[in-house]
Parts: C-alpha cells; sequence; structure tokens
C-alpha cells in the first residue's frame, strides 16, 4: 500500500486531528487521477504551447526546428562515422585509406558541432519563453483565484487545490521543455533506430528494451510522489502557515511577549518531521524499484552486446557495422531513456497541471456568470424573503426564514449578540453568497440574474476584520474603486467625510505616506485610526447599497457620534445603509432595526416600537444604558 501507517485519531496540539491521514484517497481516486494524467496529456502539452504561442510565435517555431536539427544531425553522425570506419576497417591502414576516410570524420566532427550549437540554442530559447509560461500561468490561476465565489474559498477543498495549482503553473514552464525534449529524442530515435535496426533487427529491439525497466520504476515512483503529495497537502500548507505566522509583523508582538518562539518552532519541527518519515518511505521503496528496473536493464543490455558479438562472430555483421553499432547502441539507448523520462516528467507534472487546469475552469465558469443580466441603474431595494443559508460543509443552517428589506434613503440595522447571523446575512444581502432557500432580490429580480460583477458595483462594504492593505494611505482609500485613473480630488475628499483628514495631515508623507511598518518609511496605525481609512474608502467607493460591519468597534465615543451622523447624511443623500452594530446607541436613527439571535430575525421595528414591546432589544438597550449610568 502507498499510504503511510500511522494512528488516524493522533491529535495534533494546534492543528487537531491531522486531516491528511483521515482523508486518504481510495484506490479508485488513485487510479481516476492517473488516468486523468494520462488522458489529459494532450490537454496540458496543448495549454503549455498555446501560452507560449500567444507569448512568442518564433521562438516556439525555432524551438521545433532545433529539435529536427538535433534528430538530423544524430543520422549524420552515424551515417559520417559508419562510411570511416568501412574505409579503414576493411584492410591495412594506408595513406589513401586515411584519405578516404577524411570526409567521413570531418563530416562527423561537423555534426558534433553543430549539435552542441543546437544545444545551446535550446537552452538560449527555452531560458526566454520558459519563465514567460510559468509567469502567464501564474497569472491565469491569481485571476481564478479572485474571481472565485466567496463560499469556494470557504471550502478547504479550495485551498487545497490551489495549493496543487499553484506547483501546476510552475510545471507549465517545465512540461514545455520536456516537450522540446521528447520531440527531440523522438527524432534522435527514428534516426538512429533506422540505422541501428538496418544492420541487424534485434538489435533495435534489444536497445529499446534496456529503457523500459528504468521507465517503468521511475512511473511508479513519479505516481507514488504525486498520491503523496495530494495526501499530505493539508501537512505542507500547515506547514506554510507556521512559517509565515512566525515572521509576519502581526504575530511578532505577542510571539515576543509571550515568549512562544520556541514552541512554534518546535511545532513546525513536528510537522516537518511527520513529512521528512513520508519523504524517507517514498525514498526507500523509489531504492528500491530503481534497484530493480536497473538490474533488468543490465540484463538486456548484456544480451544486446552478447547478440552483437554473435552477429561478428557468425559473419552476420561486418567489422565496420559492429564498431557503428556499438556507437549507436549507447546513443539509442540514451535517447530511449531520455523519451521515456520526459514522457515521464510530463505525466508527473499533468497530475498538478490538471489541478491548474480545473482552477482556471472556475475561473472561467466565473467569467461566464458575469455574463448574465447587469444592473442598468442604481438599486432601491434589496429585500429577503424566508431566507436561509448554510456554510459548505456546516451541518446546520447560518440563516433561517429570515425576511429583511433595505431601501434607498434609510438606515436599516441588524443587530444581537455574537453569533446570531448579522454579519452572515449581510453578506448574503450584498449578493457574497447565495441563498440556500428562500428569496432574494434587487429591486424585484432575483439576485442569481444578475451578473455579480454588476452586483458588486451597487456595493460599498465595510466588513468587521475589512482589509488593512500594506499599502499607501491614497491606495487604501481608491482600492475601494481601482478601476480606471485614481481621483486625488476625491480621495481628499473621502479622507475629509470620513474624518480622517486630520489624521493624514500629521503624516510625514500625507497620502502617499506607506501603511506597512516593516518596509522603510512604513508607519503603524491603531486600530481607530484604520477605522477612518476604512470609513473613506467606502465615502471613495459611492456605491447606493452601504454595508457596515461594527463601524465604530474601535473609536471613541466623541467619533463614534461623528460617524453616525455620517451614516445619517449617507442615508438622505439616497443611499440604502444597513448597519451591523452591538452599540445599541446608534440604532436610534435608525428607520428600521432587526433583532437576530440563532440565525432567525426574533423582533424588528423602530427604536421606540422595540422599547415599548420590553422584549430582547430592549432588555439590551437597558443593560448597555446602565453601563454609562449605573446609577
Amino acid at each position: 500500500m502507498d499510504d503511510p501507517s500511522g494512528n488516524e485519531e493522533e491529535l495534533d496540539p494546534l492543528f487537531g486531528p491531522h486531516s491528511e491521514l483521515s482523508g486518504q484517497l481510495t484506490s479508485a481516486d488513485k487510479e481516476s487521477r492517473i488516468r486523468d494524467a494520462f488522458s489529459g496529456l494532450p490537454r496540458i502539452v496543448g495549454h503549455a504551447f498555446r501560452i507560449a504561442w500567444q507569448i512568442s510565435p518564433t521562438t516556439v517555431i525555432l524551438l521545433v526546428l532545433v529539435q529536427l536539427c538535433t534528430g538530423a544531425t544524430s543520422a549524420t553522425s552515424l551515417l559520417a562515422a559508419n562510411s570511416a570506419l568501412v574505409q579503414l576497417l576493411q584492410g591495412p591502414i594506408d595513406q589513401e585509406r586515411l584519405r578516404a576516410a577524411v570526409p567521413g570524420v570531418l563530416l562527423l566532427c561537423g555534426a558534433a558541432s553543430l549539435a552542441g550549437g543546437m544545444r545551446v540554442v535550446q537552452d538560449l530559447l527555452l531560458g526566454r519563453i520558459g519563465p514567460a509560461i510559468g509567469s502567464v500561468a501564474g497569472r491565469m490561476l491569481l485571476r481564478s483565484a479572485v474571481s472565485s465565489e466567496l463560499a469556494t474559498v470557504d471550502d478547504p477543498d479550495f485551498h487545497n487545490s490551489m495549493a496543487l495549482a499553484k506547483t501546476g503553473s510552475h510545471n507549465l514552464e517545465t512540461s514545455f521543455a520536456h516537450t522540446m525534449t521528447v520531440i527531440g529524442a523522438a527524432c534522435s530515435l527514428v534516426a538512429v533506430s533506422s540505422a541501428l535496426g538496418y544492420f541487424h533487427p534485434l538489435l533495435f529491439v534489444l536497445t529499446c528494451a534496456t529503457a523500459i525497466p528504468r521507465g517503468v520504476s521511475v512511473v511508479t515512483a513519479a505516481r507514488r510522489h504525486y498520491l503523496s503529495a495530494v495526501r499530505w497537502i493539508e501537512n505542507t500548507r500547515k506547514l506554510d502557515l507556521l512559517s509565515a505566522v512566525m515572521t509576519e509583523r502581526d504575530s511578532a508582538e505577542e510571539i515576543r511577549a509571550h515568549r512562544i518562539g520556541d514552541y512554534l518552532v518546535e511545532s513546525f519541527t513536528r510537522l516537518s518531521e511527520r513529512a521528512l518519515g513520508e519523504q524517507r518511505r517514498l525514498a526507500a521503496r523509489g531504492a528500491v524499484g530503481a534497484l530493480l528496473g536497473g538490474s533488468v536493464s543490465g540484463v538486456l543490455t548484456a544480451a544486446t552486446y552478447g547478440v552483437l558479438g554473435f552477429l561478428v562472430w557468425t559473419g552476420g555483421l561486418s567489422m565496420a557495422g559492429a564498431a557503428t553499432a556499438l556507437v549507436a547502441i549507447p546513443s539509442l539507448s540514451g535517447n530511449v531513456t531520455t523519451f521515456v523520462m520526459s514522457i515521464n516528467s510530463i505525466v508527473e507534472q499533468a497530475l498538478s497541471i490538471i489541478e491548474w487546469d480545473r482552477a482556471c475552469a472556475r475561473m472561467k465558469d466565473a467569467t461566464q456568470a458575469q455574463e448574465k443580466r447587469p444592473i442598468n441603474r442604481q438599486v432601491r431595494e434589496v429585500k429577503a424573503e424566508n431566507l436561509s443559508f448554510r456554510y459548505p460543509g456546516a451541518e446546520r443552517d447560518a440563516l433561517v426564514g429570515v425576511n429583511v428589506k433595505v431601501a434607498c434613503g434609510e438606515v436599516v440595522a441588524l443587530v444581537g449578540a455574537n453569533g446570531s447571523g448579522k454579519t452572515t446575512l449581510a453578506k448574503v444581502l450584498a449578493g457574497l453568497y447565495a441563498p440556500s432557500d428562500g428569496s432574494l432580490t434587487w429591486d424585484g429580480r432575483p439576485v442569481d440574474t444578475f451578473a455579480s460583477a454588476s452586483l458588486s458595483e451597487q456595493v460599498s462594504l465595510l466588513g468587521q476584520g475589512f482589509v488593512t492593505w500594506p499599502f499607501t494611505v491614497r491606495a487604501n482609500v481608491a482600492i475601494g474603486r481601482p478601476e480606471g485613473r485614481w481621483d486625488d480630488d476625491a480621495v481628499d475628499d473621502a479622507l475629509r467625510k470620513s474624518g480622517a483628514g486630520s489624521l493624514v495631515a500629521r503624516l510625514r508623507d500625507g497620502k502617499h505616506t506607506l501603511l506597512a511598518l516593516n518596509f522603510r518609511n512604513g508607519v503603524q496605525l491603531s486600530g481607530g485610526q484604520w477605522q477612518r481609512i476604512g470609513l473613506a474608502r467606502v465615502e471613495y467607493r459611492d456605491a447606493p447599497f452601504v454595508i457596515l460591519d461594527e463601524p465604530t468597534a474601535a473609536l471613541d465615543p466623541e467619533a463614534e457620534i461623528e460617524v453616525f451622523a455620517h451614516v445619517a447624511k449617507a442615508a438622505a443623500r439616497g443611499k440604502a445603509v444597513l448597519l451591523v452594530t452591538h452599540r445599541l446607541a446608534s440604532t436610534r436613527l435608525a428607520n428600521r432595526i432587526y433583532v437576530m439571535s440563532h440565525g432567525r430575525i426574533v423582533e424588528s421595528g423602530t427604536h421606540e416600537e422595540l422599547i415599548a414591546a420590553n422584549g430582547s432589544y430592549a432588555r439590551m438597550y437597558r443593560l448597555q444604558a446602565e453601563q454609562f449610568n449605573p446609577a
């Protein structure tokens, strides 16, 4: 069996059960993946050639011509060697025979020089186009990642696939180089085998057979390595995660304050040792396979030379032919080995390139989704009726039977305890997740009939964990609408409206200050300062549907009042504002309040109506009020 032995119930202190052991591939899965690699080989090679052709058709044509020349020089070398040997071995060597052998020797030298020159040209051409292929494939993969639906990104299998696909994007570059090697080896095989078959067909058959056992052992080892990589991909991702955590700025303070650096290194070592154990297992099995393959190949090689000696002894082959065969046999064996090894490398790389191909197919699906009907005017109303939603892989719904309406010109608040579903509902209303059941309409039309790009055009979102980009202040604001040329006047206006103008004025480089402490001239902002920048980003985006998830969590009371006044002004300008908050003092300004509990709407109404109802909202409001007025 290829699977490592071990205790599937073993728990890792940091990550829990070892998922790579609990999720082993079945025999059917293994065979399916290997079949996919072979059946998808033409498509994989086609991908590499299409990208290469897009980059430089001239380079591709020149590379193919180089391979054809390589095959021609192999045939020429053998013919030249045979011509010279015939002259030298027909009788006693004299000046006349030496002169007769000179053309063959010169042709042999010329062919050798040309072959060397072709190798240099090939390396030069591959050096130019190879990295470009990997770069283009990498960009295609990144486009796939950023265009994937949010629900897809929540799926662990997506991240496993992307980790393998990253290897695949690099392997497209090397598979193109291996394909060129296959073409060159095939051309040489035709040339050399024709010559060797001319002397005796059995020599050709035996020489080709010597490469097969080695090829089988290499293919078997490659198959094991790929299946192991699939099984252990989560362990690899955990190692990458630990490595990043130990070097990132965000975790640096706590690592040093709590002195947990050594513990993290020990955890990294523990996971590394598990991975090294798997590599040792693969190396041991590969060595056994290589030994068996090499032994069988050695026996076949001995048989080939034995047949050659027998043919000379019985007169079935001249001394000149035998000498040429002695040159041709290792040449043919080397070409067969190169051919088999290169094909195997392409197959091995195809297994990861298939993951790249699938990732790019997701991008194509997402692109097709963009072709749905666009929203040609500003949205006026977002409405959910009996809406339910379940996260991928979850056992129960996060939202159940929700009825909510948000219209332009009003502020709608979502309140409730942590985990009640407020943030999830906000994301569903924004079109980031598709409902599992019920309906979600924008201006009366089902949301899934609109292009996702058209939906996002209508939304400004400041999430609870919004991204603090390690870019300049200007970029952090203008990235809210990255298309087209950034408008500095609009950036300044957004900073002023969000209350971040005075903050930016105090920075050394103003709005061009880099907000990343781990770069030269970079600075670090506080949580409250970052929230101001986030609000400026929403302002700059200037979309009709504004979603603010805990926008004042890190602000002082005075700043909080300013932000809520700003929210009210946004609604007065005709925007639909959805406010997710724990600060119930701010909900007084809301036109409508929805109280959530365990994914359901349990109360709704204005602030005054909910206080009069004396339900859960009134209870939460009184508890918060008592914190400020304990008497």
